[in-house]
């Protein structure tokens, strides 16, 4: 789904508007952190919270990741933090074992992606969103925040990204035309 887009600021607010605590903190978390949907649907309770605090560092497995050859571990944002506490502290179904983000219909299970994208995509059609989305959409967000607040270094959104190779990172950054006119226009003056 690499030709998924990006969301904004305000998009990111307006989807988070319409879901769920469960839902919110998947949406949010992804949004934050840039892991994949199966690495996020693969995070249990023991991940993300330990006692009565939330983790500032989630760590994903390798056995969760894509190739599964290392385990990432990514800091997670106040925002993403506070959306998940929310979610655990509403929802009895989730205990230290469980799948952080379980299904409704089996709580042993975790939700599916194919699940995950039917809600994504709800929520996207509800905010009138245009374009090219689904859940790949939060881990282009992702990159295009680290993106944006490193000064577009791309040793550090690599690194953030977890990619090996750089060019894997250069595929989620769709620089364009017009951004190349105007850095020329503006080293002209």
């Amino acid at each position: 789904m690499l030709g998924c887009r990006a969301l904004t600021a305000v998009e990111i607010d307006a989807v988070a508007a319409e879901l769920e605590h469960r839902d919110k903190a998947l949406f949010i978390l992804g949004c934050r952190t840039g892991f994949r949907i199966s690495e996020l649907l693969s995070l249990q309770l023991k991940d993300v919270k330990q006692g009565e605090r939330m983790k500032e560092q989630i760590t994903v497995t390798k056995q969760n990741m894509k190739g599964k050859t290392h385990s990432r571990t990514i800091y997670v944002q106040m925002e993403a933090r506070i959306a998940l506490d929310d979610y655990i502290n509403g929802n009895q179904h989730v205990h230290e074992q469980a799948y952080l983000f379980c299904s409704r219909k089996n709580w042993n299970k975790p939700m599916s992606r194919v699940q995950a994208y039917r809600i994504l995509k709800a929520a996207f059609n509800l905010c009138g969103m245009q374009g090219k989305l689904a859940t790949h959409s939060m881990r282009k967000t992702f990159a295009w925040m680290i993106w944006e607040g490193s000064l577009n270094n791309l040793a550090v959104t690599s690194s953030a990204m977890g990619h090996k190779n750089v060019n894997s990172t250069m595929s989620y950054i769709d620089i364009n035309r017009e951004v190349v006119t105007t850095l020329l226009k503006a080293l002209e003056q």
